[in-house]
């Protein structure tokens, strides 16, 4: 990312994490920055055991438009990266989507 606000995209879960760590080293920068997550027809999950150690500075996990499930599931490191919000409006899918932050501690700010 860099100044302003910016959207990375993995449409895949293999995209993002491999082997339970970020397959990129994702700076956000300066702005709001998202991750825009799945494509339709595709489930994508991000699991609790997933380490956000190589990220930083990247506010909100958002799921594309998606007609199966997308699951997101995150380890406590994923607060300290920086996630505050996680957005599964537009996922469609009419039964699967989870938002799981059973790890956080409440000194985590999240929203």
């Amino acid at each position: 990312g860099g100044a302003g606000n910016d959207t990375l995209t993995y449409k895949l879960t293999a995209d993002l994490f491999a082997s339970n760590a970020a397959v990129d080293s994702i700076v956000g920068g300066d702005g709001v920055d998202a991750l825009l997550v799945g494509t339709s027809g595709t489930a994508f999950a991000i699991a609790n055991t997933d380490i956000w150690s190589r990220v930083s500075d990247v506010e909100t996990i958002k799921a594309a438009a998606n007609s199966a499930a997308v699951t997101i599931a995150l380890d406590v490191s994923a607060g300290v990266a920086g996630i505050t919000r996680v957005d599964l409006s537009d996922a469609a899918s009419a039964t699967g989507n989870v938002i799981d932050v059973s790890e956080f501690t409440a000194s985590t700010d999240t929203t």
